[in-house]
């Protein structure tokens, strides 16, 4: 079930209004249901329906919960211990605290300096229960609809005494079932992921007007008494804004622009941000995830063998994703030939080790054909054939690298042997590669995941498409970082 409210028409808080018919449908679903006939039984049975959960951006789910997404308690998961401090010359509210949500034992968490010179110490706040939610609501009063033009000058009297930045009493919890959910509000993270990619480019290539190291990021710090290298500087008698250690030279962000410029990425992954940019002008535009039955007869048909023929593919579709064949894609604006498969090895110490050891070792590589086989009885099995780069030969070296950032490398110009190029689809994961302008022959490798998979399972396996961890990178460096062969910047620019 779809809702599109526009922007300046919204009902806002009022929307409750207009929900309360369809309320009362669910509600009639969930107690009593509603006969419907089944076409394919040919049958008459009860239908029962439960919403499970509302899916809004960020902005709308101030309208449906009630909870104020503005504000030193904007965070709805925090809620009641949100941390957070007004910026007096930002004007705006910060919200600090992320640290809480690292492991105890995080370099991160003892970084005073680098952060808000706090030492986190708590552990992650849990959101409220929906019954926690009805207690908090119990006590408040609430004034919904229009206020009548004869009335506009007069003041809406003031909720009975508040306990915190609910704005109404949401509708859903009418539902006999709606304070038992766990999860009962998700937020569209397509405005909110366009949105900090949008601020962290244009801060990394100091665009005017759009980066968030601004004039008012460089006064707050003082007035707060922190991070004393970013604060402002005077070189003789003119103000100055010491360069942090995100600040790039010109030749780093026309090299910047030219890696986004030259990536391609795998189908529905993203918008195509090549022709979002603008090298010269270092300016990215509006940027805009016992045994089965049917063993015998595989056996039976393995014994007989394949077909003397086959057939080739140079698409195809599995483990959701769209995987084409590199000598295809030559000039494509997207690139779909990257392939990532996990497999246990066995690790043996000699030639006399009876005790080999398995582990779990990357293979990075691009597919160059597919064939489909066909056996007796009806059994297809589809291999990919696929250039695995060189992770461990001894004769090219190395082919496959992890740089300290923790980005996985490989090298183009170095492939493993090939006499075992094949694989099953259903071991093929997606990857896609990002050429390092600096070093030419060396592709950084980023592992993808569906964009419509999303595992709900409550414990956390590796996953292969895990982000970095930059833990490493950084160290145990607490200090903040300024880059000391950048020049600074004039205020005036600013201004």
């Amino acid at each position: 079930m779809a809702l599109l409210i526009p922007g300046k028409e919204s009902p806002r808080n009022d929307i409750d209004i207009y929900l309360e018919p369809l309320i009362d449908e669910l509600k009639v679903l969930w107690t009593s249901g509603v006969p419907t006939y089944d076409m394919f039984r040919q049958e008459t049975f009860t239908l029962r329906a439960v919403v499970l959960w509302i899916i809004s951006d960020f902005p709308a789910y101030g309208n449906l919960p009630g909870w104020s997404t503005h504000g030193k308690l904007a965070c709805p998961h925090c809620n009641y211990k949100t941390e957070s401090t007004y910026l007096k010359k930002g004007r705006k509210y910060c919200y600090i605290g992320h640290c809480r949500f690292l492991p105890m034992l995080h370099v991160f968490r003892r970084q005073m300096k680098a952060f808000n010179l706090s030492d986190e110490r708590e552990q992650a706040p849990s959101p409220m229960t929906g019954w926690e939610c009805l207690q908090r609501l119990s006590i408040l009063q609430f004034k919904y609809g229009k206020t009548p033009r004869k009335e506009v000058e007069d003041k809406r009297p003031p909720p009975i005494p508040t306990v915190g930045p609910y704005k109404k009493h949401s509708i859903f919890f009418k539902l006999p079932y709606w304070e038992h959910l766990v999860l009962r509000h998700c937020l569209d993270v397509m405005h909110i992921e366009k949105n900090i990619t949008k601020s962290l480019v244009a801060t990394l290539l100091g665009i005017v007007g759009k980066s968030k190291d601004n004039l008012n990021a460089r006064l707050d710090p003082k007035l707060m008494g922190m991070k004393s290298k970013l604060q402002r500087k005077f070189v003789n008698g003119k103000p100055k804004m010491s360069p942090g250690a995100y600040t790039m030279k010109p030749l780093e962000k026309e090299l910047f622009c030219k890696v986004l410029a030259s990536t391609k990425v795998p189908d529905n992954y993203s918008s195509n941000i090549s022709q979002l940019m603008h090298v010269k002008e270092k300016i990215v535009n509006q940027l805009q995830q016992l045994g089965d039955p049917r063993a015998t007869d595989d056996l039976v048909a393995l014994a007989n063998g394949p077909s003397k023929w086959c057939q080739r593919y140079k698409i195809f579709v599995c483990n959701r994703f769209k995987f084409k064949v590199r000598g295809t894609q030559s000039n494509r604006k997207y690139q779909n030939y990257g392939v990532f498969l996990q497999s246990d090895v066995p690790s043996y110490a000699s030639l006399c080790d009876w005790n080999p050891v398995i582990g779990l070792v990357n293979y990075y590589g691009v597919l160059t054909d597919v064939f489909e086989i066909k056996y007796h009885i009806e059994r297809i099995m589809v291999l990919f054939k696929c250039n695995w780069f060189d992770g461990i030969s001894r004769n090219t070296g190395h082919g496959v690298k992890t740089d300290r950032y923790g980005f996985r490398l490989v090298n183009f110009n170095k492939i493993s042997s090939p006499s075992d190029p094949f694989i099953l689809t259903s071991q093929a994961l997606q990857v896609f590669y990002v050429q390092d302008l600096i070093d030419i022959e060396w592709h950084v490798a980023i592992k993808t995941r569906p964009r419509d998979f999303f595992d709900m399972s409550s414990t956390h396996n590796h996953d292969p498409c895990d982000r970095q961890d930059v833990e490493q990178a950084t160290g145990h460096n607490d200090e903040v970082r300024v880059r000391s062969d950048v020049d600074a910047q004039d205020f005036e620019e600013w201004l």
